[in-house]
């Protein structure tokens, strides 16, 4: 049988010799290419279409959207803070499954890492997003129970290498901690805060001398003398340091300030520098080479009367400040009070707290001048409830001074311990006679504190109130400022486990030594209130000098009654001030002779 050819086999041939495999596998690569990226253009954001379908994702609109978990845990999202829609999933991992490790292995170091001064007293609450990032969040996360007391209580979240804190608001009547961020943590616990060993600085001026009791002390030395001058530059040098003061084991941390010694307060250098470009980058690199060369452990900025207007500006300035600063080197910035709009709303000026407290290593805080603001529930109490929600509490320290107020129509300034006690003045009779018959009965006060004059010491504060009959220049009033009114400021670092306090004029020796040794004591978390008040104490001596008359009164009855003795002669009666009670501690007021005629 004749062979006959396929007619088709030189076609095949040649596409099984030629180029045509090639082009179909070619396609076929190119079609699975095509179809690998439309599935991770489904896959991933911002379409995420698995998340899409996972009803556990729930959308948020360009209209807002709140969730909420079962637990009460609730994220709100405005109108006006979605600028494109997203995909948010909220849930919690109870507090015993977490604290025992029972989580997935991405959270496993987060367990593992809380500080020993965290108590961890909520469910973690896991956020994750598909989609793009809002502007903002509001938190409202249930207080859980038995979580007293609710000032301790923070914020924090687990940022994939730490924890992190965040700001919050307790509102104990609603039960919640609400939290206004500016981004979407990926979690959130509710934190329950323990006291850390308290950290004390202390200004430090020259000719000062560091008593022996704070020479062995974890103790923060702010030498003054540093100035704002135009053009950004610095005036003066800070005090010198005595050798063991460099040589011990000290943070050194001198203060940069824009006020004089007398109070006045140049405004206009600060707000200068913050609008001239060129005088801020002058003094951010003055700052930095004055830490460098002097091997300073950082710096801290008392800036006061900043205007309000330059809120973005001064906070700016603190972002490059913190940014050419060595890391390891502190910044440290002092705040001004702010004004108090309502119960827990206030006003803070020129000082971005939130702001302020992302950059600075430390926050110092004035304590309230107003005696009633130290109640119990009082304002300083208000203030440090909305304190410790803009600023972490651990970078919170509370300035005081160891010196006294002066108020007159409106005015004040600081007294020293000294000078507070001269206006009470030197020893006076009531009858004005220094003469008088034997066995007649005197009255003696102070000279100082005439008819009209009020001596109130306030529990609350600790603070004597020294009020003076108004004159031609109007009302006078001193708050005397003494040990149990500082321990009383004290209490509140323990009670809010704050970062320390910051002492004004601690080393200064005219100032009350008691104060000294209360925060000594503070130091060694030795701290108890100061139930001791000043008192005075009246002796009356002979001609010979012998003593044949004491009494020990409080302050705020200041009177000494004395009869005469049947024996003529001169006799000094002597007036002296204690703060605790011992004459050994007393400070001479002064004294007058009585002369006695005979028969």
């Amino acid at each position: 049988m004749p062979y006959r050819m396929n007619p088709y086999q030189n076609k095949i041939e040649y596409f099984q010799s030629g180029v045509w495999p090639w082009v179909i596998l070619g396609g076929l690569l190119l079609l699975a290419l095509l179809v690998a990226l439309l599935v991770a253009v489904l896959l991933l954001p911002p379409i995420s279409l698995l998340s899409r379908l996972d009803p556990s994702y729930t959308q948020v609109s360009l209209e807002g959207n709140t969730l909420r978990d079962a637990d009460g845990m609730q994220l709100t999202f405005l109108p006006e803070d979605v600028e494109r829609p997203f995909r948010v999933k909220l849930s919690g991992v109870p507090r015993n499954l977490f604290l025992e490790g029972a989580v997935d292995d991405n959270l496993l170091a987060a367990a593992s890492s809380i500080p020993g001064h965290l108590v961890m007293k909520s469910p973690f609450y896991q956020i994750q997003r598909r989609g793009p990032i809002p502007k903002r969040v509001t938190l409202s996360v249930p207080i859980p129970n038995e979580a007293e007391p609710y000032r301790t209580l923070d914020l924090y979240t687990w940022n994939g290498e730490a924890w992190a804190w965040l700001p919050g608001r307790v509102i104990a009547a609603e039960g919640v901690i609400e939290s206004n961020l500016d981004f979407l943590p990926d979690s959130v616990v509710v934190m329950q805060t323990h006291a850390l060993n308290p950290n004390v600085a202390a200004t430090f001026l020259p000719d000062q001398i560091l008593p022996e009791n704070f020479r062995g002390s974890p103790l923060e030395i702010n030498p003054q003398g540093l100035y704002l001058e135009a053009e950004g530059l610095i005036a003066g040098t800070p005090s010198p340091l005595p050798n063991d003061l460099l040589n011990g084991s000290f943070t050194i941390i001198p203060t940069l300030r824009n006020w004089a010694d007398d109070s006045s307060i140049r405004s206009d250098l600060i707000d200068n520098l913050l609008i001239d470009d060129e005088a801020r980058q002058r003094h951010i690199t003055t700052i930095v080479n004055l830490v460098r060369e002097n091997g300073y452990h950082g710096i801290e900025l008392d800036y006061r009367g900043i205007s309000p207007d330059l809120r973005p500006e001064y906070t700016s300035f603190l972002e490059e400040l913190r940014a050419a600063l060595p890391p390891e080197r502190r910044l440290v910035v002092r705040v001004e009070l702010p004004q108090q709009l309502s119960g827990d709303a206030w006003d803070s000026g020129a000082y971005d707290w939130q702001a302020i407290g992302q950059v600075a290593d430390v926050v110092k805080v004035p304590t309230l001048p107003d005696p009633k603001a130290y109640a119990p529930q009082g304002q300083m109490a208000a203030l440090l409830d909305w304190a410790v929600g803009q600023v972490s509490r651990y970078k919170l320290q509370l300035l005081l001074s160891s010196r006294s107020v002066e108020q007159t129509n409106g005015q004040s300034r600081e007294l020293g311990y000294q000078e507070s006690l001269a206006a009470l003045g030197t020893v006076a009779v009531g009858s004005g006679a220094t003469t008088v018959e034997p066995d007649q009965p005197l009255e003696f006060t102070l000279s100082g504190l005439p008819t009209g004059a009020e001596v109130q010491f306030d529990v609350d504060s600790g603070l004597y109130r020294l009020a003076f009959p108004t004159d031609a220049n109007g009302q006078r009033v001193i708050y005397l400022e003494n040990a149990a009114s500082v321990a009383r400021k004290l209490q509140f670092v323990a009670q809010y486990n704050l970062r320390g306090v910051s002492v004004q004029n601690l080393f200064d020796p005219n100032e009350d030594p008691q104060i000294r040794e209360v925060v000594r004591r503070f130091l060694d978390l030795a701290l108890s209130p100061v139930v001791g008040q000043h008192a005075l104490i009246w002796h009356v001596k002979n001609q010979e000098g012998g003593l044949i008359a004491e009494e020990i009164v409080d302050l705020t009855n200041p009177t000494f009654r004395w009869t005469t003795p049947a024996a003529a002669g001169t006799y000094e009666v002597i007036a002296s001030i204690s703060p605790n009670h011992n004459p050994a501690t007393a400070t001479p007021l002064g004294s007058l002779s009585v002369v006695v005629s005979g028969p």
